[in-house]
């Protein structure tokens, strides 16, 4: 997401019921990222639209630093590590059912 003047904007994982269907798909994100506040969301799309120009504006500030962190590893870490979470995931049966059953069995 992107607010006024064109920075960007990341919004984590937020409790809503728009992550209804996604669950029922067998694809759930509650376990898999960070929960995140709405109220922190919207703090940041206010400061996104109002504040003074950044680079890029995370909801959360450890979410910051995680942004700050991938962008300093090379790509090929981060892509190995971002399976590795997957892979833990799919052991754990994070994944059971729905559209996610072949890649869960795939990564395991």
């Amino acid at each position: 997401m992107t607010g006024s003047r064109s920075r960007p904007f990341y919004p984590g994982y937020i409790r809503t019921p728009i992550h209804e269907r996604s669950r029922a798909a067998g694809v759930p994100l509650e376990g898999a990222v960070p929960a995140e506040s709405v109220e922190d969301a919207a703090r940041t799309f206010v400061r996104a639209a109002l504040g003074r120009p950044a680079r890029d504006l995370a909801t959360t500030r450890s979410g910051g630093v995680g942004y700050a962190v991938v962008r300093l590893l090379p790509r090929g870490l981060v892509d190995r590590a971002t399976r590795a979470h997957l892979r833990r995931l799919a052991r754990r049966g994070h994944f059971e059912g729905g559209i996610a059953r072949e890649f869960a069995a795939r990564v395991r």
